[in-house]
């Protein structure tokens, strides 16, 4: 077996490797040989069958399994006695070959660079940082004080819209019989907050304190209850109360409502959720800042 460089261009390497015929022929006559001795077949006894049988029956298996196993070994060896750093799988192809004559055969494979690190500690990097920006803090805020308005019992006769508060006991049944989980008392539901199953809050648009209804909805084929899913429902609702948003406030009422000691720490709360939205985007630009130093001082 030969192995002679025949490129060696930039990242590029080729290989010429060259297989005798003889010990093509040397080889696949030790593995029949092997075979021989643990092959059984109708007529003969394990271990006696002749080599000529043999070879009838495996010699082109035989030598196609030693050509490939050969030129696996050239391949290996070429890359680790040049010490090559591979970038990727290299391609073998088989150049020149007659059955009894010599193989020839290229190997191509492309190697990585040798890259010398710079001095990290010399390098200077720029940290970016984002100001916050103080209306989306103040829209924030606001949003909660909006969300978490003080709610006002509506004058006599006031029908339901959008965005006010319902008061209301129900209970729901299907084909005449209640069902687990449809029926509450004092329920407040926001109209429009998309709480309740599609269509129930869109049938109680218009209604009044006192009212009495009947409101007939499916539930979705997609519900997570299966026994549920795409059944329909019957609602019967008496509405006890109607209520509308007042003006929101910001205060500490606020705050303890959700959970905070005052209407400062809610603020802050909100100032460092919105900063660490911002967290993932300024990593990214720091990670590039750090390539782009270390693109101009690494030269390969």
């Amino acid at each position: 077996m030969e192995i002679t460089l025949s490129l060696n261009e930039g990242l590029s390497r080729e290989f010429k490797i060259a297989i005798n015929a003889s010990d093509i022929d040397a080889r696949v006559d030790a593995k029949l040989n092997e075979i021989s001795k643990q092959v059984k077949m109708p007529g003969f006894r394990p271990g006696k069958v002749p080599l000529s049988v043999v070879k009838a029956r495996y010699g082109e298996q035989s030598k196609g399994e030693v050509i490939q196993t050969m030129l696996d070994e050239a391949a290996r060896e070429a890359i680790e006695s040049n010490d090559l750093n591979l970038a990727s799988q290299p391609s073998l192809d088989i150049t020149t070959y007659e059955d009894g004559s010599d193989l020839e055969a290229k190997l191509k494979c492309e190697i990585l660079p040798e890259i010398e690190l710079p001095e990290i500690s010399d390098l200077s990097i720029k940290r970016p940082t984002l100001a916050l920006d103080e209306t989306e803090v103040t829209d924030t805020m606001q949003r909660l004080a909006s969300e978490n308005s003080p709610t006002l019992e509506a004058k006599k006769g006031y029908k339901a819209t959008l965005g006010d508060v319902v008061v209301i006991d129900f209970e729901g049944s299907i084909d005449g019989a209640p069902f687990e989980g449809g029926a509450s008392k004092d329920h407040s539901l926001e109209l429009g907050s998309n709480s309740f199953i599609p269509g129930f809050e869109d049938g109680l648009v218009g209604v009044k304190a006192g009212d009495k209804l009947s409101i007939d909805v499916p539930f979705p084929k997609d519900y997570q209850a299966a026994h549920l899913a795409g059944k329909l429902s019957i609602f019967a609702v008496n509405v006890k109360e109607v209520r509308t948003k007042g003006e929101p406030v910001l205060d500490d009422a606020l705050a303890e409502k959700l959970g905070f000691e005052n209407l400062l720490t809610l603020e802050e709360a909100v100032r460092n959720q919105l900063t660490s939205k911002h967290k993932p985007a300024l990593r990214q630009m720091l990670k590039k800042n750090i390539l782009d130093q270390l693109f101009e001082k690494a030269d390969f």
